[in-house]
């Protein structure tokens, strides 16, 4: 039965691993970088071009550096649709779809990684939390070659380090140094008309696990200028776990996290208004304590919210639209109760998808019925970050393994034979 509500005292997952899961891998202080490989990743982001960046986080500490991984999903399609005839062990692991000519070294431990895409490859954003700094790595997709790849690249013209093998981040153009500490997510917002993708300048909002604050980064468009602050919006005592922004609004939308029990779990604000802008805290639902949320979504339609909350554990949908005050209604629309600690939730056209770490669980759920169709143990341990990949017609949700160092691909097209299993498990 999946309506059980559990209790916890505020325990991380990520706290939680380090005491009961470090010690799962026979790694000692230092070890260097395997090859064609992750580390404990975090955060994942699709570049529609086909590739994936992959944000290790080196969690243990037990070696030199985590990574920024590139996967091509154009070689795995590849690889799923011509199997060899007696495939091995190692075919099953893909590694030849993880590029390490691509990957750079990230020296702390590491929180999240946004994407910038463009044409010509575009950019990432990367939050450092140990070291509290932003880092941006431009994206160059390289069509020379007979197999177009991507590139990573953080450094000014011979001033690269790293390692290892791998390349580190340099430079103020690179590497930008935060006021507040513990940087979490981050999200780049754009005016509401304007095009997909900026084309000028970028402004950032990162989210702190610590500081109060939420940090305002001007991204300069022809990145020959190094970014800088722009503001801070007072965050109150509140910290900020996620955030998702709405083009059908204007609004920027983050999960609020928090170790008092409080009503107030979501939080909003206006980006257009710069650092005018107030932080908003809205009343999600009545007569439901809760420890803070997790994650935020929006679906198709750019105004229901998937909002997923803890104690009691679940994932509440509710109506962001414009109100007669051009303020949103943050509405309750319904909600469903589930048996784990959920960490992320991702939504993808009439589905919910709903990550447990702790528990190993996947969760589906239908955004149409508000039920639960689908509880998956057997996607792999430790789920955490997911990402969407569309692309002639395939329809996939990839999802990072914390514990098995793996990013595992799963078919999320509920018109095909294959609806919801395992295509594919990276690394490990």
């Amino acid at each position: 039965m999946i309506r059980r509500y559990q209790t916890f005292a505020g325990l991380g997952v990520l706290t939680a691993f380090i005491i009961v899961g470090a010690g799962c891998k026979d790694v000692e202080l230092g070890t260097p970088l395997e090859s064609h490989s992750f580390e404990m990743p975090v955060s994942i982001a699709v570049h529609p071009k086909g590739y994936a960046l992959v944000l290790s986080s080196n969690f243990d500490l037990f070696r030199k550096s985590a990574s920024l991984r590139v996967v091509d999903l154009n070689l795995l399609t590849q690889r799923l649709e011509n199997p060899p005839s007696n495939p091995d062990e190692d075919y099953f692991a893909h590694h030849e779809v993880i590029l390490d000519e691509g990957a750079i070294a990230v020296e702390n431990f590491a929180s999240s990684v946004e994407l910038v895409p463009s044409e010509q490859g575009g950019l990432a954003l990367v939050t450092l939390r140990e070291s509290a700094q932003l880092v941006l790595v431009d994206l160059i997709i390289d069509e020379q070659a007979g197999q177009p790849r991507i590139d990573l690249k953080c450094w000014s013209d011979g001033d690269s380090s790293g390692k290892g093998d791998f390349p580190s981040c340099s430079g103020d153009k690179h590497v930008l140094d935060l006021k507040y500490p513990a940087p979490f997510d981050v999200q780049i917002w754009y005016e509401k008309n304007a095009e997909p993708y900026p084309t000028g300048d970028i402004t950032a909002y990162i989210g702190h696990l610590a500081g109060a604050a939420i940090t305002a980064v001007r991204v300069p468009a022809d990145r020959k200028t190094a970014p800088s602050e722009l503001f801070h919006l007072d965050d109150s005592s509140v910290v900020s776990d996620q955030f998702v922004f709405s083009p059908e609004t204007g609004f920027m939308f983050a999960a609020r996290r928090s170790s008092q029990q409080s009503l107030f779990s979501l939080q909003f604000f206006d980006p257009a208004l710069g650092e005018a802008a107030i932080v908003y805290q809205a009343t999600v639902q009545s007569g439901l304590q809760n420890i803070g949320s997790r994650s935020v979504d929006l679906l198709a339609d750019g105004t229901t919210a998937t909002l997923l909350v803890r104690n009691p554990n679940m994932l509440i949908y509710l109506d962001t639209s414009l109100g007669t005050n051009n303020m949103p209604k943050n509405s309750y629309l319904g909600h469903v109760v589930l048996d784990e600690l959920p960490i992320r939730v991702k939504n993808h056209k009439s589905l919910s998808f709903v990550t447990a770490t702790e528990g190993d669980t996947l969760y589906v759920i239908d955004t149409v019925s508000m039920k639960l169709i689908d509880m998956r143990d057997d996607v792999c341990q430790g789920p955490f970050d997911m990402a969407i990949y569309e692309s002639d017609g395939k329809e996939w949700l990839l999802v990072t393994c914390f514990e098995e160092s793996r990013v595992a691909v799963l078919d999320v097209d509920e018109a095909s034979d294959s609806f919801l299993e395992v295509l594919a498990r990276i690394g490990g």
